[in-house]
């Protein structure tokens, strides 16, 4: 058991105090306390309950706790990861609807996009200016409560230190938008006057003999073990997010030895793990022919399947996102991984297709429509159209529960959330409301959802199930693909194509770029919207700009489709 330690034929307990605790114990590094037994099985049954009261300390002493240094710690983090983000975007060229090809202004009531873009940011800048005088921190909260969640803290939203967090953000997000509107014809003259966001420095102290020997001591194996501790502990995230650090880190031992000092780990040696990760095959771990294999065997093989580029700058940022906790972490000084992935440089509209509209009538009139045996399959049916009129990922939609389509202010809608445990999105901005269009409606969504419910089931595709690990998204992939292959669509054309579809009908549309950006959940890579300043665009603005979407398909088709949707 990793929380115990043997000395001189004792068992003793030892647990790591985490360090924005350490000065409520004296700044020691661990609690240690003997368990006064030899045998194993004792010490691990004390050890066990030890563990679950000194978590739960933990717990509770985070709890309430926030002091003005933790508040401007968090929000020099919200204000500066914003800015780096928006700058990122820029650095890689893209603009609206982050398609970098867009060099064009798109006119839209006779104002270009900067110009509606410069109207929509002082319009919130003055709501929020408001919002500071009158002490209102609805519209700004649910960005202190994400900064709480990233950095593992709870706080009571009732509490002074949470009403002075909410303050302090909005002072920050009134300085971002600022910083926009005088960026966005390249005016950084103003930059130096954001230093009050610039994190406290620690004063830099001699390094002593001891503490440059505990950093020495440290192996990339005791590393990493901290480091998946840690995050076991962080409630936001997934067990499968777990699985995957576990084996990521494995896959890592087999090129760089476990037991290597984390001082000894350079450039060098990142750089080529990077080259040996391209090579290895993909399904390293569970082919027999490469598992107990030395990994320059392995190399001198041939391999039919290596391992996909995605996949190795998945394996980077993750071993980048490794020594950087380390550093944080005190343990270690340096990220030899940092910045180490090739960005993909293709643009965003190059990686996959929009379906055109005779793309989506082969889809509409295909077997999944004419064959009865998909009637048992509802999902099958439904998809495809929810998708193309809601721009939705294929996950958000398959993990639908039947509360989750409900009615607001007139408008019904589709409510994207993770609030059960088989739930999960991809990014923060991927929480939202988005209006249902109406020939969903028309097609009888509404009443099937109805009848799901009446039927007892809880989650409207409860046909699709999920392994342990998976999302229910991953069943209905397996099952589509062959499908869309005897369709001719291949590589570039796939499920999320009709996210892309959807997105360029908003486009055409002339739907301004922040409405755009509400509806589809964008993170990074996107230009500045609404959700960054804590203000989401009113629902009957959403509802008119999903109506907008329209693809011209052959109203023969769409009353067949209409027809059989109904039957369900």
């Amino acid at each position: 058991m990793k929380y115990l330690i043997i000395f001189r034929g004792i068992f003793y307990y030892r647990q790591r105090i985490p360090l924005d605790l350490r000065p409520h114990f004296a700044n020691r590094d661990y609690i240690k306390r003997s368990l006064k037994t030899r045998q194993l099985k004792d010490a691990k049954t004390i050890a066990k309950m030890l563990t679950y009261k000194t978590e739960k300390l933990f717990f509770h002493m985070r709890s309430g706790m926030l002091s003005k240094k933790q508040i401007k710690e968090l929000v020099s983090s919200y204000y500066n990861e914003t800015i780096n983000e928006m700058e990122e975007s820029r650095a890689e060229g893209h603009y609206s609807y982050s398609e970098r090809e867009l060099k064009e202004p798109i006119t839209h009531l006779g104002s270009t996009l900067d110009e509606l873009n410069m109207e929509t940011l002082k319009s919130v800048q003055a709501d929020q200016r408001q919002a500071l005088t009158t002490a209102d921190y609805s519209g700004i909260s649910h960005i202190a409560k994400l900064l709480l969640t990233e950095k593992g803290l709870v706080v009571d939203e009732q509490s002074t230190e949470f009403k002075s967090l909410c303050r302090e953000c909005l002072k920050a997000s009134i300085d971002i938008i600022q910083y926009e509107t005088d960026t966005m014809y390249g005016d950084y003259s103003k930059r130096e006057e954001t230093s009050k966001y610039t994190p406290t420095k620690q004063p830099v102290e001699p390094v002593s003999s001891t503490s440059k020997n505990s950093q020495k001591a440290i192996t990339l194996e005791q590393l990493s073990n901290e480091y998946l501790r840690d995050v076991s502990l962080n409630k936001g995230v997934k067990e499968k997010t777990q699985k995957e650090y576990e084996s990521i880190f494995r896959t890592v031992f087999r090129v760089i030895d476990k037991d290597t000092l984390v001082s000894d780990i350079d450039r060098t040696m990142m750089l080529d793990l990077k080259e040996t990760l391209k090579k290895l095959p993909a399904n390293l771990h569970h082919n027999k022919a490469y598992r107990d294999r030395p990994i320059d065997e392995i190399l001198s093989m041939p391999i039919k399947k290596p391992r996909a580029q995605r996949s190795v700058e998945k394996m980077l940022d993750k071993m980048s996102g490794l020594f950087q906790w380390g550093i944080k972490s005190g343990m270690t000084t340096f990220n030899p991984a940092h910045g180490l992935r090739d960005r993909d440089r293709r643009k965003d509209s190059e990686q996959k297709d929009a379906y055109t509209v005779t793309d989506l009538e082969t889809w509409f009139t295909s077997k999944i429509y004419t064959e009865d045996k998909y009637n048992t399959k509802p999902y099958h049916l439904w998809l495809p159209l929810l998708a193309a009129y809601s721009g939705l990922r294929m996950n958000e939609l398959c993990q639908l529960y039947v509360d989750d389509v409900y009615k607001v202010e007139e408008v019904y809608v589709f409510d994207i959330n993770e609030n059960r445990e088989d739930q999960q999105l991809k990014n923060r901005n991927s929480t939202r409301l988005v209006p249902i269009h109406s020939l969903i409606i028309e097609s009888g969504f509404l009443k099937y959802v109805e009848t799901v419910k009446a039927s007892g089931e809880v989650r409207i595709f409860h046909q699709l199930s999920r392994k342990h690990y998976e999302k229910y998204s991953d069943t209905y992939s397996r099952q589509l693909a062959p499908i869309r292959k005897e369709l001719g669509f291949i590589e570039k054309k796939d499920f999320h194509s009709f996210r892309h579809t959807f997105t360029s009908a908003l486009k055409f549309a002339n739907v301004p770029e922040t409405i755009a950006g509400q509806l589809v959940g964008h993170a990074g890579g996107e230009t500045i919207t609404y959700t960054r300043y804590g203000k989401g665009h009113p629902l009957d603005q959403l509802k008119e700009a999903v109506e907008k979407v329209n693809y011209d398909i052959n109203l023969e088709t769409l009353e067949s489709l209409k027809t059989k949707l109904r039957s369900l």
